[in-house]
């Protein structure tokens, strides 16, 4: 999970999140049996939607994550943005309620609704009191079937956007996630970026063929979790939600295949420290070196003090006082991706700590004692998602949007403990070989030269190892 791209958080901040009265979140049972398993439903409505549901009343809340497969990567060329704008405008009114109605509805109900677009789907969430079912429903039929779009509220969201886009050109992260892309992947969906062009490009009716194309039964995927019986969902789900356009399937997914370019891009930014920014290809969520790469990663790059990276560049070295390296998926492939702060003039000793790491790691795998380590931490902390009723719907919502069946929440730790320390070495050597990985340097990095070669031989690594 999946973190998203940077250029898809800038619409993102145009959603309305609107929870005035409501509880916080609180810990939930989420019908936990006793082995700690979580009990998801199948709840079959028409003869077309799945629904998962995991009933549990521990307080008088339900959450709802609906997702619509096939998101951002969908935009029509020279019209980039125009999902997200799409999801941005679905909470500024809908129906009879224009945005300041709407807004007093959620207010008055308890109620909170928000929306976004990913990469891979257009998510709708959706928070509601029990007592409140009938009427919350009512709101979300609208929101899906009849959003408003006013032109209004779509300069707001386009002008905040805009904003948002200027802001970037200064951003180094920006300036480096660019460049690695432009690098690594130029030709794929996931590469194409939100400029002010494409923005200005998407009007009212773009951002209607957007709603057309996207919210489909085809496509859409439903999760709830909280107070409410199965025959009392299906009920809800048959009167308020199955009005959307019963056409249009999801999308097969888009290519994302990252060139191991093996160079350092340098980007000047005036600034006191150079940001370094690292990509190397992956494998997508179905692949069988899945979970033996993320073990392999996290090892490597998780950002906590037992990890590699963070014992050789911070404590031993005092380069920087953060660095990770993390397995980023996407539907259509995956891709290893991470960076580090330090200072300008000592860029390239940052530079060559990194790649000594990643030597060592394919050349000596990991040990034993930092798998067992791993291991634990990662289905120790699997549980700390599903604190609540949205978190725990949203988190069964994205492995269901990933492909996974309503068991592997259930399953994904035993997963983790059955990988081999033989695979976790195997992919190590495999995908870790610094000639997989592109840098960028942004900044004034002393000793950097622009279009360099990372790596080639082992030799080489030797020469510059510190």
């Amino acid at each position: 999970m999946r973190a998203p791209l940077l250029f898809l958080r800038v619409l993102m901040m145009g959603c309305v999140l609107v929870l005035a009265g409501c509880e916080a979140p609180k810990p939930m049972d989420g019908r936990l049996q006793t082995d700690g398993n979580i009990a998801v439903e199948t709840v079959k409505v028409a003869d077309d939607i799945d629904v998962w549901l995991v009933e549990d009343h521990t307080v008088p809340m339900v959450a709802l994550e609906i997702r619509f497969l096939g998101g951002s990567v969908e935009d029509p060329k020279g019209q980039e943005g125009r999902a997200a704008m799409m999801a941005a405008l679905l909470s500024e009114g809908a129906g009879a309620w224009d945005d300041e109605a709407f807004a007093l509805r959620l207010e008055d109900l308890q109620m909170g609704i928000s929306a976004a677009a990913g990469e891979d789907s257009v998510r709708v969430s959706a928070r509601m009191l029990s007592k409140n079912l009938e009427p919350g429903f009512e709101v979300l039929q609208a929101v899906l079937r009849d959003p408003r779009f006013d032109e209004e509220a779509l300069r707001r969201i386009r002008d905040r956007a805009l904003l948002g886009l200027k802001d970037r050109e200064t951003d180094p992260g920006w300036l480096a996630e660019t460049a690695l892309k432009a690098a690594t992947f130029p030709d794929s969906p996931y590469a194409r970026t939100i400029t002010q062009e494409s923005l200005m490009g998407i009007g009212r009716d773009e951002v209607l063929a957007a709603h057309a194309h996207h919210l489909t039964r085809g496509r859409m995927q439903i999760t709830v979790v909280g107070a409410i019986g199965r025959q009392h969902l299906e009920n809800l789900i048959e009167a308020y939600l199955l009005d959307v356009p019963k056409a249009g399937a999801a999308p097969e997914p888009a290519t994302l295949a990252v060139d191991p370019a093996n160079r350092v891009l340098k980007r000047t930014l005036p600034q006191p420290q150079t940001r370094l920014s690292y990509v190397a290809p992956a494998v997508a969520l179905k692949h069988d070196d899945f979970f033996p790469l993320y073990l392999a990663a996290h090892i490597l790059g998780s950002g906590d003090f037992s990890s590699r990276l963070m014992q050789s560049l911070r404590v031993e070295k005092g380069l920087t006082y953060g660095v990770g390296l993390q397995l980023m998926h996407y539907k259509g492939g995956g891709m290893l991706m991470g960076g580090t702060l330090t200072q300008n003039a000592r860029a390239d000793d940052a530079l060559r700590a990194f790649r000594h790491e990643l030597h060592h790691l394919a050349d000596q795998g990991v040990t034993a004692e930092e798998l067992d380590d791993a291991k634990r931490y990662l289905t120790g902390s699997f549980v700390l998602g599903f604190d609540g009723s949205s978190a725990m719907a949203s988190r069964l919502a994205g492995f269901r949007a990933q492909g996974r069946e309503s068991d592997y929440v259930n399953r994904r730790n035993q997963i983790i403990h059955e990988v081999t320390l033989a695979d976790v070495n195997r992919v190590a050597a495999q995908y870790f070989h610094p000639s997989q990985f592109t840098v960028v340097a942004v900044g004034i990095p002393s000793g950097i030269k622009a279009n360099q070669v990372f790596a080639t031989s082992k030799a080489d690594l030797k020469k510059v190892a510190p």
